[in-house]
């Protein structure tokens, strides 16, 4: 595994142990938020490992996954 890919994961679980710790009828937006980050660095991890870097906004992350831009869950067409 390379040392940047070990770091993005790191970093996902660190915000998962942050959800699991948080009440989402207190902070439902912490709690998004933090689920949304640890998303990200994991999918970072995955594109690090395979490709040797990571794009650093959201639209290119959802770029370098086809099946989230053609899932209709969450679609507003």
């Amino acid at each position: 595994m390379r040392p940047e890919t070990a770091r993005r994961l790191a970093k996902a679980e660190r915000f998962l142990r942050q959800v699991t710790a948080s009440d989402a009828t207190v902070t439902p937006d912490g709690v998004v938020h933090l689920s949304y980050y640890a998303m990200f660095h994991a999918a970072a991890a995955v594109l690090i490992e395979r490709t040797g870097s990571a794009p650093k906004t959201h639209s290119a992350m959802v770029a370098n996954f086809p099946a989230w831009r053609t899932a209709s869950v969450g679609r507003r067409d």
